[in-house]
């Protein structure tokens, strides 16, 4: 338990990967129903709400610049959940501060994106969390889905067992591990999602970066909804 009683979820992942995207997606576009309008949790609405605005803009976010932390009011238990933004670049580096709020947390989401870019960064961050947190409860977020799969296999991978193990086959070996590692708690994910005629709700700028457009989230809300619903 976190200080004060709270119920502290730390989000883990290497950098750019969609840890406050998603956290914004789901608290400003889903509204989850658990969430208690006391100032807390407006003041951390409202802060969410500026990052929302930037992608529903089509603009980029900015990258986290300092370590953050979003507490929301849970209406039922009446208990502060605060999620903590981490530093990408701790992730993979083992700093101590990092560590030891890992150590100290109630739950974990561990984000990584789907299989293409960046991937030995992105496994070597979550494989920390998980060597050095394995009895916390986690929630392993794949984010950046609409890149590479197209809505119905998004969709698949949400299916049964059999239905996700059939879609996974040839992915590279250590990301079958990670999934293996968490069981059934992984999450594919998109912030972005797609436009109507099924294309990624993106586009690439001259620098080469994903730039959102008109951006429709996809399943952000089941690790999210996941990883709280033991709060009591």
């Amino acid at each position: 338990m976190g200080q004060n009683g709270t119920y502290d979820i730390v989000m883990w992942g290497a950098s750019q990967v969609g840890k406050t995207t998603a956290l914004a997606a789901y608290v400003c576009k889903y509204r989850p129903d658990w969430i208690d309008d006391d100032d807390q949790s407006r003041n951390t609405k409202q802060d969410l709400l500026a990052v929302w605005n930037v992608l529903e803009a089509n603009r980029l976010a900015l990258a986290t610049a300092r370590v953050a932390y979003y507490p929301l009011k849970h209406a039922k238990s009446d208990r502060i959940i605060r999620f903590r933004d981490m530093l990408g670049g701790h992730a993979r580096d083992l700093v101590r501060e990092e560590l030891d709020t890992l150590a100290n947390a109630d739950a974990v989401m561990l984000f990584v994106a789907w299989p293409g870019e960046r991937d030995v960064d992105q496994l070597i961050a979550a494989g920390n969390a998980l060597a050095m947190a394995p009895r916390r409860k986690v929630a392993l977020v794949v984010t950046k889905c609409e890149t590479h799969l197209r809505p119905d296999e998004l969709a698949g991978l949400t299916g049964s067992d059999t239905q996700r193990a059939s879609r996974l086959r040839g992915l590279p070996y250590r990301f079958q591990e990670l999934l293996a590692a968490v069981g059934e708690a992984w999450f594919p994910v998109s912030v972005f999602g797609y436009r109507d005629d099924a294309q990624p709700a993106h586009y690439r700028d001259e620098f080469g970066r994903i730039v959102p457009w008109g951006i429709n989230p996809v399943n952000v809300n089941l690790p999210f909804d996941h990883i709280i619903m033991d709060v009591v």
